[in-house]
């Protein structure tokens, strides 16, 4: 990755990724709510869904954001939605009471995590 300056030529801070955590009530709001907050945008709490989406563009796009994670992982945003012990999904070659082993490829599992990569 080449070095870049910690600020656009725009002068707003560079910020490469950010990352949020779902809740198991995320709503697309919600998402860009977060992303806000990430950023630090100071509209983030009193904004409607429309606003909160143009904020939340503008902010990855004026801070040069080249990669968003989106972690759906339990415990990601603080809470814990089942036990750690409990497997996401099974396969139907796997008992109920085995966790999924393997890759995300080798089962039918929505993934956890969700990197976005964003071009300018």
């Amino acid at each position: 990755m080449r070095r870049l300056s910690k600020v656009t030529e725009a002068g707003h801070e560079r910020i490469p990724v950010f990352r949020v955590g779902l809740t198991s009530n995320t709503t697309l709001r919600t998402l860009n709510r977060m992303i806000c907050e990430y950023y630090g945008h100071p509209a983030t709490d009193r904004a409607n869904a429309a606003a909160l989406a143009s904020h939340a563009l503008d902010c990855v796009l004026s801070c040069e954001t080249q990669l968003g994670i989106v972690d759906d992982s339990p415990g990601a945003a603080g809470e814990s939605r089942r036990p750690v012990t409990q497997p996401r999904c099974k396969s139907s070659s796997e008992s109920p009471e085995s966790p999924v082993v393997g890759s995300i490829a080798e089962s039918a599992c929505a993934p956890a995590l969700v990197a976005l990569r964003i071009d300018h």
